[in-house]
Formats: C-alpha cells, structure tokens, sequence
C-alpha cells in the first residue's frame, strides 16, 4: 500500500522558528550561506530529514528567503522580528510570519472568531488529505504559532525614552503641565494590553487587566521599570508621616464586563530613611 503524503505545513512552530532564525543572524546576519551552512547555524549536525524540515519551516514562515542556487539569507521579515524598530512593527511581523504557510491562513480565514477544537481540526485536517500520524504535529505547530501572535498583541508596550536632565530638573508643575508624548503608531487599548511610558520624571501606565495574573504581571513591570524613577526622600521633605499622604493619580473601572481598566501615572519612588 502506497504510503499517504500529507499536505505541505510548517514543521516547528513560527516561536521555534524565531529562535532558529535568531541563531542564524547571529552566525551570518543576512549574508547569502548555502544550506549546509544554515542548517548548521541552527544547530543541527548535517543536512538529514530533520534539518532540512525545520530550514523548511524557517523559510515558510518567511524569516528566511532563497538567494540563489540551495542558498539562503534571513529575510526582511526575520530580521524585524529580530530587532523591530517598535512594539507595534514587530506585532504587525508577527502577524505576517504566522500566515505565510497558506495551511494556517486557510485555517485562520476559516475559523476567524475563534480557533477551532482540536477534534474539528483533525476532521478538517484528515478531509484535507493529511496522514493520521501528521494530525498532533501540524495541530501542535498551529496552536504554538497561534498562541505566540495572541502574546504578541498582549503585550504591554513599554516606551523607554529617558528623560533628559533638563527634563528632570524642571518645576513638578512645568512637567505636569505638558502634553503626555505617544508614538505616532498609538492605537486604543485592547483588552489584556498594557502600556507604560516614561514621560519626563513621570511613569505613566494604561493597562486593561482581565485577570489576577494580569494584575501580577503589571506589578512585575512596574517594578521593573522602578529604577527609571527618580528617589524621594521623606526624611529631607522634614514629614516622615507623607508617606502615608500619596496622591491618587490613578482611576478605574469596571464598565467594560470583566476587564479593569487602569490609567494613572507614577512620578517618583518614594524612601523613608
């Protein structure tokens, strides 16, 4: 009996991918190599089934282009994964990589609500033509790429423009005064999105939080970007008790169902001595 083969798909996720491209650029940057180099860079042994699927999967998901005769070079794609000139430019990349393999658009364009069970899509898949041995691999690949373009547009954006010292030297007011500055690619909070920006002496925050990990996830970047702030010292304000007088530069709500909006803005860290 003939043996089935199972339609073209990626073989490793568009996350695994990324890494395997990262490990390439760091060997080549976007120099022209053949495969045996690539495969090599990736940090396989030799040209066999497995390199040459996962080089495969590189180049479907776009983060590597063919050169010439059995040479490779990373991409324009790969390379704004890579190092992406923003947030916004790297979720759009993302995006783009995790639809080039035309199995996971069709799937996309084919459920674009809400991504289908596992049991709907080894029904689709087998009508597709696919082996039952492929089923869990193409399934585990979709739903990792999947899940990696859903962190993607997740993510907090975080703008780190330091403040200057003429910034930090101004009048409390002076600064309070000014205009917040955003990137020109703002969009509208989206559900589970965080934002934190530096803003003069200022670290402002808009966070849409779904859940408690949300919540503790925002702590985490909050104190992360700490060190950014500058000290306060109560002891020198002459009133150890102001510590406990902090004044709310924050709101929220709960209109929006489950999702606690939060916007507000931090503007020192404050230390008793």
């Amino acid at each position: 009996m003939a043996r089935i083969r199972s339609p073209n798909y990626p073989a490793v996720s568009l996350r695994e991918a990324i890494a395997r491209a990262e490990r390439i650029y760091k060997e080549e940057g976007q120099n022209d190599a053949p495969r045996d180099a690539m495969v090599r860079h990736m940090g396989f042994t030799s040209i066999n089934g497995a390199s040459l699927s996962v080089l495969s999967a590189v180049t479907k998901y776009g983060l590597l282009e063919v050169t010439g005769d059995k040479e490779l070079r990373i991409g324009d794609l790969g390379l704004t994964i890579l190092y992406p000139e923003s947030h916004e430019e790297k979720r759009e990349a993302i995006y783009r990589a995790a639809n080039n393999p035309a199995l996971f658009k069709e799937i996309s364009e084919r459920w674009p609500e809400r991504s289908p069970s596992d049991e709907n899509l080894k029904a689709y898949l087998a009508r597709r033509g696919f082996a039952q041995r492929a089923l869990e691999g193409v399934i585990k690949s979709y739903r990792d790429t999947m899940d990696l373009v859903n962190e993607t547009f997740a993510e907090f954006e975080v703008v780190l423009t330091v403040p200057s010292e003429e910034e930090r030297s101004e009048p409390a007011s002076a600064v309070e005064a000014a205009p917040p500055r955003r990137s020109e690619s703002f969009n509208p909070m989206q559900p589970g999105e965080f934002r934190v920006s530096i803003v003069g002496n200022r670290l402002e925050v808009t966070a849409s939080l779904l859940d408690e990990e949300a919540v503790d996830q925002l702590i985490r970047i909050l104190q992360a970007n700490k060190p950014l702030l500058p000290r306060k010292n109560y002891h020198d304000a002459g009133n150890s008790n102001d510590k406990n007088e902090i004044e709310d530069h924050s709101r929220s709500s709960m209109d929006q169902g489950n999702e606690l909006r939060l916007t507000g803005f931090v503007e020192d860290v404050g230390v008793a001595e």
